[in-house]
């Protein structure tokens, strides 16, 4: 019993300790530069003091939308390509399954930094910088690979009898998958799509490398825009970083029995 205890004081301790930063960001948007640099610092909002969000929404509401539709075709091209990629290497590539998935995860160790300069060198040269699609299809170098990674795993926990009988049957592989493999999967894709928005949501390094044009930038870059030449606006961009961080929160709080069935189901094979 005392052992129990002393594991669940300490759960709350560390969880405390993690959440600690992100409850004084919220502490933070509602005070003034005032009040957040005052010593001893105040643990709890004196007033609710609206004002910082409003200034964020105004400033951040163009670049909300261009995070929302670079998301979002993100995780379309993610999803048209992943699964039907992840599906054929856990079925069909044979002796070159290990390689792939080999090649796959050592492309995952790449520092967006060290790609970032020769996909801009790439895509300059083909006029997709400054370009929806250009952010798009950087965001999916390492989305798509993520997706196959995972979903590879998954789909080998499938049976695969139940697809080799409607091919006797008469389908096609497409039409096999598209029925049989993708809703038996449907927890593992709902998981890789909570997963890879999240990841397209909060790209920086390929928007700043890729989006020098403001009316393209999504709202990672848009913060920014509270840090000026003479100082930063602490508050407002404490304000704007809680606007930036509700949608994949409200995505994750909905998907998060997908995410953790999803990456469960895929640990054990059938």
């Amino acid at each position: 019993m005392i052992a129990k205890i002393n594991k669940l004081v300490g759960g709350l301790l560390i969880t405390a300790i993690i959440l600690f930063p992100i409850y004084m960001a919220f502490v933070f948007s509602f005070q003034t530069i005032e009040e957040m640099f005052q010593v001893p610092p105040l643990l709890f909002p004196s007033t609710l003091n609206l004002s910082n969000f409003s200034v964020a929404v105004s400033v951040l509401g163009s670049y909300f939308f261009n995070n929302i539709f670079i998301a979002c075709a993100t995780l379309t091209l993610t999803l048209l390509v992943g699964p039907i990629a992840a599906y054929a290497l856990a079925h069909y590539v044979g002796s070159f399954r290990k390689h792939l998935k080999v090649f796959f995860l050592f492309f995952q160790m790449f520092p967006v930094v060290m790609v970032a300069i020769p996909i801009f060198m790439l895509f300059n040269n083909l006029g997709l910088v400054n370009t929806y699609l250009g952010i798009v299809l950087a965001d999916a170098t390492y989305t798509v690979p993520f997706c196959i990674i995972l979903l590879t795993s998954f789909f080998q926990t499938m049976p695969f009898s139940l697809i080799e009988s409607a091919l006797i049957d008469g389908a096609g592989h497409f039409y096999a998958f598209l029925r049989i493999a993708v809703p038996i999967s449907k927890s593992g894709i709902a998981s890789t799509m909570v997963l890879s928005f999240m990841m397209a949501w909060s790209d920086f390094f390929y928007a700043l490398t890729l989006l020098p044009c403001k009316k393209l930038q999504p709202m990672s870059l848009g913060l920014y825009n509270f840090s000026g030449q003479f100082g930063t606006n602490w508050p407002q961009l404490m304000a704007g970083g809680i606007l930036f961080a509700i949608p994949p929160l409200i995505i994750m709080i909905f998907g998060s029995k997908f995410v953790i069935s999803g990456l469960t189901s895929g640990a054990i094979k059938s």
